[in-house]
């Protein structure tokens, strides 16, 4: 394990290397991180991009692929740093691991914010958790996480709707949400907040509020193929899949207390309530000891 001194001593290299600023964006799942990475790229603000991903046995952390010491840290931000400045973007989960691998190589350090220049926090939520579970579950069914320009969506792409899984995925995207807003409350942080929905519906201004917060110059004019990072938004070619899922969860989540849940839901929520409201998950681990 290095010393602090060298923690400052990395810090102050990166900035001899040309690294002068440096952001990081929290994301939650569905929430528009890729576009907006490649709209932050296309506009040369740095290369942002998804770098600690899954699985973390063969992502960039990993030993064998060479982020295991100091100087591999220094080497790995200097080759991924465009226009004098870093940026990534990490869920809390891969943030947590990232936190942790670094804790291993530089003694006290606490956060990003300790290693890299001038760097600032962007989290990107969605503000419509339930058409963002539903982006997730269908994303999963489907395996199609995004659609180039260009790309053809199956119009016959069949996904049966299921209560409980877009359920686990609402209850997975809202718990990244405050598992972020907990973390920055810890650090004593406050981010700037990026919704999904204004990138999407006002692109122009929101960039030009994050522009200004990462006290950069806003290229003029913004490229119109720079807005849409030269994606497709899915839910455009499956709407009738879209609504048509939203349409039956809302229902069947406002009759949660009704009697007929059990007719209109099945065996799905047996199950459910066997893990949960009888907390199956409790039984389980005790009888694995």
């Amino acid at each position: 394990m290095m010393s602090g001194s060298n923690l400052l001593s990395i810090y102050n290299r990166l900035r001899d290397l040309g690294v002068a600023q440096s952001f990081s964006i929290a994301f939650t799942p569905r929430s528009g991180s890729t576009l907006l990475c490649r709209v932050l790229r296309g506009l040369s603000c740095g290369l942002p991009d998804e770098y600690f991903q899954y699985p973390y046995e063969s992502n960039r952390l990993s030993v064998h692929n060479g982020l295991s010491s100091a100087e591999d840290v220094l080497s790995f931000i200097g080759n991924h740093t465009g226009n004098q400045i870093f940026s990534s973007k990490l869920s809390n989960d891969q943030r947590a691991h990232l936190d942790e691998h670094l804790e291993r190589i530089f003694d006290g350090y606490r956060s990003l914010d300790d290693l890299l220049p001038n760097h600032r926090w962007v989290l990107l939520t969605r503000r419509d958790l339930i058409d963002q579970a539903i982006s997730l579950f269908i994303a999963k069914k489907t395996g199609r996480w995004l659609l180039e320009s260009g790309d053809q969506w199956d119009a016959n792409a069949h996904v049966k709707y299921d209560y409980f899984g877009i359920f686990a995925d609402l209850l997975y995207t809202a718990s990244s949400a405050l598992s972020l807003d907990a973390y920055f409350d810890f650090l004593g942080v406050t981010p700037f907040k990026l919704h999904y929905e204004d990138l999407i519906e006002r692109p122009r201004q929101t960039l030009d509020g994050l522009f200004e917060y990462l006290k950069l110059r806003a290229p003029r004019p913004l490229a119109p193929t720079l807005d849409d990072g030269n994606l497709v938004r899915i839910s455009q070619h499956a709407e009738g899949l879209y609504t048509g899922l939203r349409a039956r969860f809302l229902e069947d989540l406002m009759n949660t207390g009704r009697t007929d849940r059990r007719q209109r839901l099945g065996r799905e929520l047996a199950n459910w309530d066997q893990f949960f409201i009888e907390e199956q998950w409790a039984r389980a681990s005790a009888s694995a000891q």
